[in-house]
């Protein structure tokens, strides 16, 4: 039978072991999110390079900062439009008179 001295020992290296598990582990879950959040914000520059190519293509030049707020009540007017159930676009009714 081991003495109480040598139960504790091993109990405390027991500890110590998970201890240095449970660092591991966090260590492995702070790179894991660094590299979730690296993936988020190279999905979010993308999407914001793709719209600002998509807003110049439209524009037929680049965007200018005298464009940013005619652009912005653009966006909010479209916005109102689609959450108060309005058709953002009318159909042309195509007549042959």
């Amino acid at each position: 039978m081991k003495s109480y001295d040598e139960r504790i020992a091993e109990l405390n290296a027991k500890k110590e072991q998970k201890e240095k598990e449970l660092a591991e582990l966090k260590a492995k879950e702070k790179k894991l999110l660094q590299e979730k959040k690296a993936l988020e914000r190279k999905a979010r520059t993308k999407r914001l390079i793709e719209t600002g190519a998509i807003i110049e293509s439209v524009l037929g030049r680049p965007v200018e900062e005298e464009d940013i707020e005619p652009i912005k009540q653009l966006i909010a007017y479209y916005r109102n439009k689609k959450l108060s159930g309005q058709p953002i676009l009318k159909q042309q009714s195509s007549t042959n008179e």
